[in-house]
């Protein structure tokens, strides 16, 4: 489903069997005409628990720098569909530290 970011950015996020986690996130809201034009990202994780731990990739859509790094997530409000999952760990660039499940 789609997910609003903290900061402005909006993701779609995809649980697929018991415990992997996919998402694409794009700069901007859903219906800009210019969204994923400073980045746009994957992720692939793994669910454990209330946590999710993976990877995410940016792609060649934005202006800025191809950068990627390891992420830890918290689900709030229990095992997916929560209504939110927040950054655990500092360490990347990843601007998102709050993702919230759109209606």
């Amino acid at each position: 489903g789609r997910w609003s970011g903290n900061d402005g950015s909006t993701y779609y996020i995809r649980r697929v069997g018991r415990a992997a986690v996919w998402w694409v996130g794009f700069n901007g809201e859903a219906t800009a005409q210019n969204i994923g034009q400073r980045y746009t990202n994957v992720f692939r994780g793994t669910i454990t628990g209330g946590t999710i731990h993976g990877t995410w990739y940016e792609l060649p859509r934005g202006e800025g720098p191809l950068d990627s790094g390891e992420i830890w997530l918290k689900l709030e409000g229990g095992d997916p569909p929560s209504l939110r999952i927040t950054r655990e760990r500092r360490g990347t660039m990843l601007t998102t530290r709050r993702w919230d499940k759109e209606s």
